[in-house]
């Protein structure tokens, strides 16, 4: 039997009728009902045959006072009420059985074994047992005013039997609340597993949730990344090319031996793409090829010479202590400032300087070229910016790297990027993301 109160409930929600829940409740009340029933049979059965008519009525009224007791006490409480009014309701059943037991003629004290059988379940066995004591107390009590009033004592089988009963009963509803609070705990534990369960499916719907969000976040992130490799990479060769056969239609007709070396050039630069793309794909495939930032940046300086610039390149530092990832960004931006020099600046001289300190690593490209008006770039969101200016910042953000362009038309540019150890917080360098130069600052690169 599992909680009466539920099953009162579920029999509600199916539209059964009050009196199909008391009958409900007196029958899950087990041995009280038995109690009543066999109180009920008996006293009809004296009042019929040896008392007044009137009794009748008051005797079934009490009688069914119990069952209503019994019914409000399920009803409102399940199964088992608050001390307090525990208390108050084996008061009214005292009542109403006082009552009942009194109408008849002789005493019906056989409807008081309801009494330690509430107590154990209310309050435990050792008050069941103490009613039960009380009860049989009082019973001797009676036959010894019975001796002292007829000078005799008669002991029947029936009181033999009122004194078994008021242990078996006890007995029986102490066996009655280990199963309920058994059956309680199995109904709780299945609750708990159930709640459990429960979390454990949303959970699940969460992580497949989240699994398909880092899945988008991480195919965008790669995406972004081929994006940059290519603008940074072929994107490089292939200005470098362009340029060369510029070179090589410009001087086709004035002098056919530049115009030729314009076209080794352009031929050599494809080759150089094209091991670069082979080395991507490598890199792709198996574990990363040395790399050197300091040589890389300085055949991107060379690159520069055989158009024509003058290239002066500065490395200082150890760069041994940095990792793979802010070298390749390290190399990156120098590549991209490296494109927009030829691209754009209009430059003779640039200036490389690479340093590798003990907590950041600084990368600073200057040229004497045209310059541009930084208004143009002062948004961060990209919508005013080149894809070159954006991706130079992806790059730094994710190695927590800050870049800084300095420019003002007709006085050249400077670029530099700043890759800190402990972080973007510690940056000596807090300077806004793009300025515009003053008179009398120095020239830079990168657009």
């Amino acid at each position: 039997m599992m909680y009466i109160k539920r099953d009162l409930q579920i029999r509600r929600e199916d539209g059964a009728s009050v009196l199909r829940e008391f009958f409900a409740v007196a029958y899950l009340n087990g041995s009280a009902t038995f109690v009543y029933l066999i109180g009920l049979i008996f006293g009809l059965y004296v009042l019929i045959r040896y008392a007044d008519w009137w009794r009748i009525p008051f005797f079934m009224a009490m009688i069914l006072l119990l069952f209503l007791l019994d019914y409000l006490e399920y009803r409102r409480y399940g199964d088992k009420p608050p001390a307090s009014a525990a208390v108050l309701i084996l008061c009214l059943r005292f009542l109403c059985t006082t009552v009942a037991a009194l109408l008849p003629p002789g005493y019906m004290i056989v409807l008081y074994l309801s009494f330690p059988y509430r107590s154990t379940l209310y309050f435990g066995p050792k008050a069941g047992y103490a009613v039960a004591t009380l009860i049989i107390l009082v019973s001797i009590g009676f036959l010894l005013f019975d001796l002292h009033v007829s000078h005799r004592i008669i002991i029947t089988d029936g009181d033999t039997y009122f004194i078994g009963l008021c242990i078996w009963v006890v007995l029986k509803a102490q066996s009655f609340r280990r199963e309920r609070e058994a059956q309680q705990r199995e109904y709780q534990s299945r609750i708990r597993a159930e709640e459990l369960l429960e979390e454990v499916r949303h959970s699940h719907h969460q992580l497949s949730i989240y699994t398909e969000q880092i899945a988008t976040l991480a195919t965008i992130e790669e995406r972004n990344r081929v994006a940059r490799e290519i603008h940074d990479g072929l994107g490089h060769s292939l200005t470098a090319i362009h340029l060369q056969l510029e070179k090589a239609l410009t001087y086709y007709s004035a002098d056919s031996q530049v115009a030729l070396q314009s076209v080794r050039d352009a031929r050599d630069v494809a080759r150089e793409a094209l091991q670069e793309v082979r080395r991507s794909v490598r890199a792709l495939r198996t574990e990363e090829q040395p790399f050197s930032c300091t040589h890389e940046i300085e055949q991107l300086g060379a690159q520069l010479r055989q158009h024509g610039l003058t290239v002066d390149f500065v490395a200082t530092g150890r760069e041994e202590v940095f990792s793979r990832r802010v070298l390749t960004t390290l190399y990156r931006i120098a590549q991209e400032a490296c494109t927009n020099i030829q691209r754009h600046a209009r430059a003779n001289n640039v200036q490389i300087s690479l340093d590798f300190g003990s907590q950041s690593a600084l990368l600073q490209v200057s040229d004497d070229g045209i310059g541009f008006d930084t208004s143009r770039l002062e948004w961060e969101g990209g919508n005013k910016q080149s894809y070159g200016i954006l991706g130079m910042q992806e790059r730094l953000r994710l190695v927590n790297g800050v870049l800084q362009i300095e420019s003002i038309p007709g006085q050249g540019t400077q670029l530099t990027a700043t890759i800190s150890k402990q972080g973007k917080d510690d940056l000596e360098v807090k300077r806004p993301l793009i300025t515009e130069r003053r008179e009398g600052g120095t020239d830079g690169t990168g657009k």
